[in-house]
């Protein structure tokens, strides 16, 4: 089966019924956060693979004076993004890379890990933005490696691709992107833990975050990439 039937099937909103909605205010944050962080106020916003559309009616509520388009190629994603649509915010269902359209700033969500070829999507959406913004999960970790928990995304959420912080940003890098400034999202944060094991693990992950942000998501995950990032030189050939 193609990796895209997932997404028009309705397969990926059976097994994701809320689309992730509830990460959006979180993530919504970080976006802000990276702007603020390069002194950066775009005045128009595109996120492409927008789901449900919720980091986008998250984001307009902090920037209420700005427009925010949404595109996602799955029929079910779309029904959800237009319950939220607003005369700030629109969404179109399609394919973004065959409109003619540019914006300030582009949002690239935890989406490039479910194209098969993610290098040829990242180097034609890299001159349709004057910076892009991409979330990106750090799944190759060694608790990740011995749990397989690879294997256990690539049936539910359907990621293709895997990185740790250096293979992401090379794979940026070598599609023709300029690295601005990238940080680490800590979901770990956030997560429950309610066992007293996982409060002991939650412990012990934040003690050596403090010491090393590398070497907690090297080891134990539970966070994702932000990366501003913007056309490089020559498009790639």
């Amino acid at each position: 089966m193609p990796a895209t039937d997932m997404y028009l099937s309705g397969e990926y909103l059976e097994k994701n019924q809320e689309w992730h909605v509830g990460d959006a205010p979180f993530k919504a944050a970080q976006v802000r956060a990276i702007l603020e962080r390069n002194g950066l106020n775009p005045r128009s916003f595109a996120e492409v693979g927008c789901g449900a559309g919720a980091i986008l009616t998250e984001l307009a509520k902090l920037y209420p004076d700005v427009p925010f388009v949404g595109y996602d190629i799955s029929p079910q994603a779309h029904k959800l993004s237009k319950e939220r649509e607003t005369g700030q915010v629109k969404f179109y269902l399609g394919d973004f890379l065959t409109t003619d359209q540019s914006y300030e700033c582009l949002l690239c969500m935890d989406v490039f890990e479910h194209i098969p070829d993610y290098m040829g999507f990242l180097a034609k959406l890299r001159d349709r933005g004057q910076v892009t913004i991409f979330h990106i999960p750090l799944e190759v970790n060694l608790v990740s490696i011995l749990r397989r928990n690879m294997i256990e995304s690539r049936k539910t959420v359907g990621h293709l691709h895997y990185f740790n912080r250096d293979t992401a940003l090379a794979t940026l890098r070598d599609c023709g992107y300029e690295i601005v400034d990238d940080f680490y999202t800590e979901s770990f944060r956030r997560l429950p833990r309610p066992s007293l094991k996982n409060k002991f693990t939650g412990l012990v992950y934040k003690t050596v975050f403090a010491r090393s942000k590398d070497l907690a998501v090297k080891l134990f995950g539970d966070c994702s990439l932000i990366v501003l990032a913007r056309p490089a030189g020559p498009r790639p050939s």
